[in-house]
């Protein structure tokens, strides 16, 4: 009897160091599971900084295009104004060579004659005429420089305006990409998270499975000193 007593208080001893290595190695794992979250939740935190941080540079850099949107559109306006006073240019340059031919005409002939009716001209309607021709030459002529000022001014306004709309469309490239980086950067911030959520259940679980093997720890220690409590007073009757 007394054996069979010191062999299960041996099982018990056994048992309790077979529970507290599984306690043991429990723990390191809870420890490393703990030190791998609190690393994870820093990165967590350091990427939602970084996220809101880039939300306001788009929030800002959107608005900066948003009030620079006219420039474009001014941009655009004046490049179609200026190929309209190139397209006046070619025609009002035809008219005066159309004009000078026809003053040619009236003038050159021995015999002048009106140059769109072909009738012969007295000395008075050919003095009209070649007054005419005089006063719409000078016109044309007055029109065709304003118009080659006024597309010499706005090609120097394109040109300046042309840096900017660059500067502009770089920007809009940048924000572009800034956008799709941040978007890229809360689908990351979404699966560290879930990441995040499951190590903590890990940890939960880890916790709850130390707690039942401490449990039973305790009650193989409460079994063994009994054991051994029995096995002494056994011993002391046989004695007596």
């Amino acid at each position: 009897l007394a054996q069979e007593k010191s062999d299960i208080a041996q099982k018990h001893k056994i048992t309790c160091k077979k529970l507290q290595k599984q306690i043991d190695q429990q723990q390191r794992q809870l420890v490393e599971q703990e030190k791998k979250t609190g690393l994870s939740n820093k990165e967590i935190t350091e990427q939602q900084t970084h996220i809101t941080s880039h939300e306001k540079a788009i929030q800002d850099q959107t608005n900066t295009l948003n009030a620079q949107a006219h420039q474009e559109k001014q941009f655009e306006d004046h490049k179609n104004e200026y190929q309209s006073c190139k397209t006046q240019i070619i025609l009002l340059e035809k008219q005066i060579v159309d004009l000078e031919q026809k003053h040619t005409l009236s003038l050159g002939n021995q015999d002048p004659s009106c140059p769109l009716c072909e009738q012969n001209l007295s000395a008075s309607r050919k003095k009209f005429l070649e007054q005419k021709f005089n006063e719409d030459t000078t016109k044309t002529q007055t029109e065709l420089q304003n118009i080659k000022l006024k597309a010499s001014n706005l090609h120097k306004t394109l040109i300046q305006e042309h840096a900017v709309v660059q500067n502009i469309k770089k920007d809009q490239t940048e924000l572009t990409k800034l956008v799709s980086q941040t978007e890229a950067n809360k689908l990351q911030l979404k699966k560290m998270i879930n990441q995040s959520q499951e190590d903590q259940k890990q940890i939960i679980t880890a916790q709850v499975k130390i707690k039942e093997l401490q449990t039973k720890l305790k009650q193989s220690i409460n079994e063994q000193k009994k054991s051994e409590t029995s096995s002494a007073s056994k011993e002391k009757e046989v004695e007596y």
